[in-house]
């Protein structure tokens, strides 16, 4: 087993995004940054913009402000900072463990960042075994490191710079609800990130089964604050797309695994701690059990084996990016809602019950709004049990039905394929991302035989700029 941990983040005293949804850790600090009459004659410092909506007007911006630390620079490892307070260098600041530089002779600007507890982790042979897996477009690639197997020498690490922000930011920043078109962008992108991850094959590549020699490697933590954009670029020859590319960064959880039909048992999770939930973003497979798991010892060989619980190759990732297309849709994660209908069935059969008669001796009170209860004093166990009654019930309404209006039946319906709560029912990343694409391609035709002004946002990375023909649409 190997635990590919280059993006774990050593101790830092800048506080971690706040994810929509996810059980808070501390108070979000103030949105002010220091007085500084030179920058602004109010004396607060102002902020770059960026947005991933250049070419996208059909976004309703939220009012109000960010927190402090929801800025637009990223790092890769899934922790955002603001821009202020991360000068360009050439070198090494003296202090803080993370810095942006420019080389010279060099257009191409990287985040960099030491890392504190890599002495005996990786050799230099292993560091470039992890630089050549991380070559991929959907993927924050690894530029460059150094000091990697040396003693008494600092590591450091270079990447790209994901200069449009993450999915996090972008779902703090806006309403209730980001387009459609973003939405299945987003999904296409991460299908095809964890399909490389766990079969090693490129994207023009259709072949089924992991490549040769090809460990399958399982993410573990898809969320929204791991989830990076850059800005679109322009090609000669080519059309500007909508959106740049989705990239998905943070590799501290991740596991390899001998083969793509192998499993790995919960205990082991929880020995590399990576078991447990904290977000809410994690698939059942991981967070249906917490605490210390139940084992037993092998007389012989004195090893210690899990007797339940066991997680299935991507599947888990499968569900995160499942719930993390609920979150773009709703602004939350997919447990508030779930929460809601739950309630609903439960009174349902109290409709049906004769009335009792008023006891005119007792005041009456007026009715009181129904209050879900808060998803995170529930147990995991027993939200899934909640949303498995959701999708299996007879009574029960269906996930896509509950799911907001204004986007189509199509996506509502490929999502809540991927949210089963058994992970030997959910089809595998393979047949999710072709059918990813081809319900983004009907959207696409569908939207051109009504002639819709949002045609426009459906516009990928890599389509030639042609000149158009009249006969194109007789065809």
């Amino acid at each position: 087993m190997v635990s590919y941990g280059l993006g774990s983040p050593p101790p830092s005293p800048t506080p971690s995004p706040v994810i929509p949804g996810a059980i808070p850790k501390s108070p979000s600090p103030s949105f002010r940054g220091s007085p500084s009459p030179a920058s602004s004659p109010t004396g607060v410092r102002k902020r770059p913009t960026y947005s991933i909506f250049p070419r996208c007007p059909h976004v309703p911006k939220k009012r109000g402000r960010l927190g402090r630390y929801q800025g637009k620079l990223s790092l890769p490892i899934g922790r955002e900072f603001p821009g202020q307070d991360i000068k360009w260098s050439s070198e090494r600041p003296e202090n803080g463990d993370v810095w942006c530089k420019k080389d010279v002779g060099d257009s191409e600007k990287v985040v960099c960042r030491e890392h504190l507890d890599a002495e005996d982790r990786l050799d230099r042979d292993s560091i470039r075994d992890v630089e050549s897996i991380m070559n991929h477009p959907n993927l924050v690639n690894l530029k460059d490191h150094s000091g990697f197997g040396q003693l008494n020498v600092r590591k450091e690490t270079a990447w790209e710079i994901c200069d449009a922000g993450t999915l996090n930011s972008l779902i703090l920043a806006h309403g209730d609800g980001l387009p459609e078109s973003l939405i299945w962008h987003t999904l296409v992108s991460l299908l095809q990130a964890v399909r490389y991850l766990n079969t090693g094959r490129s994207r023009f590549d259709d072949r089924d089964g992991a490549a040769a020699g090809w460990k399958p490697i399982v993410h573990n933590a898809i969320n929204p604050a791991n989830i990076f954009y850059c800005q679109a670029r322009t090609e000669p020859g080519f059309k500007t797309p909508t959106y740049g590319r989705c990239k998905l960064g943070n590799f501290s959880r991740a596991m390899a695994i001998e083969s793509a039909y192998d499993d790995v048992s919960l205990l082991e999770l929880y020995e590399k701690e990576v078991e447990g939930e904290t977000t809410g973003y994690e698939a059942p497979d991981l967070s249906s059990h917490k605490g210390e798991p139940e084992a037993t010892v092998d007389e012989i060989t004195g090893e210690r084996k899990a007797v339940w619980g066991k997680t299935v190759g991507s599947a888990s990732d499968v569900w995160s990016i499942g719930a993390v297309a609920v979150a773009m849709m709703t602004g939350d994660t997919l447990w508030p809602l779930v929460m809601r209908e739950y309630i609903k069935i439960g009174m349902e059969p109290r409709r049906y019950q004769t009335p009792q008669t008023p006891n005119p001796a007792q005041p009456r009170r007026p009715p009181q709004p129904l209050k879900p209860l808060d998803w995170r004093t529930v147990s995991p166990a027993e939200r899934f049990e909640r949303l498995k009654a959701l999708t299996e019930e007879e009574f029960a309404s269906k996930l896509w039905n509950i799911l907001p209006f204004t986007y189509s039946d199509t996506l509502k319906l490929f999502v809540e394929s991927m949210l089963g709560v058994n992970p030997w029912t959910r089809a595998n990343v393979q047949d999710k991302l072709a059918t990813a694409k081809q319900c983004r391609a009907e959207t696409w035709l569908e939207l051109k035989r009504v002639g819709d002004e949002m045609l426009d946002e459906y516009v990928e990375e890599g389509e030639p700029d042609l000149p158009y023909d009249p006969t194109w649409d007789s065809d």
